[in-house]
């Protein structure tokens, strides 16, 4: 009986020896196994998904944010190019901070300018005590001038411009008296008091090309080619009804001047939408010049042709002074005063004293006609 109770002693004790461990070791490291609280899971996961749901909302805020700032940075700085280029002179397009906002420029402008001369053409001489009788001038001279610039960017422009200026003065009337003489070689006597009618017309016509730098926001400076003609008719008829005694003459003259030319544009001064503006051209030219008279005398010496040519230096400048008002971003309106000044042509009048009967030759090429007058203008940029 001893024996069995030991027994059973040792298997129960070798049984449940592993369990009695096992718990024991549980209970000293808090390792119980306890049962699974979805409650409390489920929560943890909602609170751990909605703080990455908002964290989200936050980054996408951010980007969305940073996406309208860029928006507004790239609005605000295409808009400020945009004031800029159209102010002028300050565009970063073509030519940067000093270059030209527009690739073309259109000036259309009208002149109405009169016409003096240093020294006024004899076309009656005298001896005695009476008067000279002058040739007139051709008075006013009304024309239009286009000037197309087209901007190549950094300050560099190209510039065409066509100028035209016509005249005729009409019919003159003057009194000659029988001392007078037509001042040809050799001169032709007036047999009696009279009267002499005239008549004198008179054309411009231009045009340069010209190389323009911008130098900044108030100068640009030039320099260029320009090709200039001047063509002149002078119709003279003496009546001597005592003589009796008719002269009637026509006196052509024709100058063609191709030469080089340098210029400046400035500002003068600027407030607002107004501003004064100065420019001055001139340039050195080789003319070649022609002559070109008739004429008949009743009764001597009769008929007599005489034409020449000459080649010479000649000289051209202008400056004008001009008030500009900016009407809106595209136009521009313009008036001015202008002085243009020749040097080294042959004027039609000029050439009657120059007229060699003998040889039937001769022209004079030291006219120097002075233009002065008002310019209308305006200015279109695209």
């Amino acid at each position: 009986m001893l024996f069995l109770r030991v027994a059973l002693a040792i298997v129960l004790v070798v049984a449940l020896a592993p369990v009695c461990l096992a718990q024991s070791m549980m209970q000293t490291n808090d390792y119980s196994v306890k049962p699974f609280n979805f409650e409390v899971t489920e929560a943890i996961g909602s609170g751990v998904l909605a703080q990455a749901v908002s964290s989200q909302a936050v980054s996408s805020q951010a980007v969305s944010s940073q996406a309208s700032f860029q928006s507004k940075a790239k609005s605000s700085h295409g808009h400020l190019g945009l004031s800029l280029g159209k102010g002028g002179g300050k565009s970063s397009g073509k030519g940067g901070g000093k270059g030209y906002c527009y690739d073309y420029t259109l000036r259309l402008t009208s002149l109405l300018m009169d016409r003096d001369r240093a020294n006024g053409a004899v076309l009656l001489d005298t001896a005695s005590g009476n008067a000279r009788v002058l040739a007139p001038d051709t008075g006013i001279n009304a024309g239009a001038r286009v000037n197309l610039i087209r901007n190549q960017g950094g300050g560099q422009a190209r510039e065409l411009v066509f100028t035209g200026l016509f005249s005729d003065n009409g019919l003159e009337f003057g009194i000659v008296h029988d001392d007078h003489v037509l001042p040809t070689m050799p001169q032709i006597s007036i047999l009696d008091d009279g009267v002499t009618l005239s008549n004198y017309q008179s054309s411009f016509l231009s045009v340069e090309y010209n190389h323009r730098n911008r130098r900044s926001d108030r100068l640009t400076t030039l320099w260029g080619f320009r090709w200039i003609n001047l063509d002149e008719d002078y119709n003279y008829t003496i009546i001597a009804p005592g003589g009796p005694q008719v002269i009637a003459g026509r006196t052509e003259a024709m100058n063609n001047l191709f030469g080089f030319q340098l210029g400046t544009e400035g500002v003068i001064f600027q407030r607002g939408c107004l501003r004064i503006e100065g420019g001055i051209r001139a340039g050195a030219y080789w003319n070649m010049s022609e002559h070109d008279s008739a004429f008949a005398a009743v009764p001597f010496p009769g008929v007599a042709i005489v034409t020449d040519e000459g080649n010479d230096i000649a000289f051209q400048s202008e400056i004008e002074f001009t008030g500009v008002y900016q009407l809106n971003e595209l136009w521009w309106a313009r008036i001015g005063y202008q002085f243009m000044w020749l040097e080294g042509v042959a004027l039609a009048p000029d050439q009657v004293s120059a007229m060699n009967l003998a040889t039937m030759s001769g022209i004079d090429t030291a006219g120097s006609p002075f233009y002065h007058g008002t310019l209308f203008q305006l200015e279109r940029r695209w």
